[in-house]
């Protein structure tokens, strides 16, 4: 099946998983998660529902990266505002 192009389009629902392996992201993996164009895509595209997938302990802690930092917090202010959080153990 041929890759389908969906740039600068929107969907019903968007998923925006920031899961990963380890625990302990690394600053490379940071900036994949918190990049401007991933997060533009994750919170403006979806017309319906939008699922944020993370483990909360990615939003604890400081991080050493001006631009992570700045992304992160915009995230943390959107969600802040949604209308419904929902965390498991």
């Amino acid at each position: 099946m041929a890759g389908i192009n969906i740039q600068g389009q929107e969907r019903e629902v968007i998923i925006y998983s920031m899961t990963w392996k380890d625990l302990d992201a690394s600053e490379d993996q940071l900036k994949f998660f918190f990049s401007p164009n991933r997060l533009n895509v994750a919170l403006t595209r979806a017309k319906v529902k939008r699922i944020v997938l993370a483990n909360e302990n990615l939003f604890a802690e400081p991080k050493d990266s001006l631009l992570v930092s700045e992304s992160m917090q915009l995230l943390i202010d959107f969600l802040n505002n949604s209308d419904k959080i929902v965390s498991y153990p």
